[in-house]
């Protein structure tokens, strides 16, 4: 068994090459975290997270130093009264993101945050260091 586990590396990390080199292909570069999803363009950074159920109310977004922050607390409350028994209820609850994006961004621009159908939608637009920039050539004679 210990023998094969350096093949068994080897062949990941083959896997994990081959899988890299395929996201190289595309020119947006997708990044999962467990409920987030980043990709991004030449010019923005998008983060998505699925948040079913919950209002804009309910969800507080700060960005500082490349960190995004989503945080939010949801509360239900439910009383029932019955003829022969009464009964109340609150569920509560809260998460917390802490999300590194993955290149700079321009913290003058206030990002856009939408939220449709459960899925919260972030868009950042990125810094212009960040941005490739084309160089020209002059040919000279």
């Amino acid at each position: 068994m210990h023998r094969h586990l350096p093949s068994l590396f080897n062949e990941f990390n083959e896997l994990r090459n081959l899988l890299s080199s395929v996201d190289d292909l595309y020119e947006e570069k997708t990044h999962h975290l467990s409920g987030v999803t980043l990709y991004e363009d030449k010019d923005h950074v998008f983060v998505e997270l699925a948040l079913p159920g919950l209002t804009s109310e309910e969800i507080h977004i700060s960005f500082d130093k490349g960190i995004l922050w989503v945080k939010g607390e949801s509360k239900k409350e439910e009383q029932k009264d019955k003829k022969d028994f009464k009964y109340h209820t609150v569920s509560s609850k809260s998460f917390s993101y802490r999300i590194p994006l993955p290149t700079k961004v321009d913290e003058g621009l206030s990002p856009k945050a939408k939220l449709k159908n459960g899925i919260l939608a972030i868009t950042f637009e990125k810094a212009r260091s960040s941005k490739p920039q084309q160089i020209t050539i002059h040919e000279e004679s």
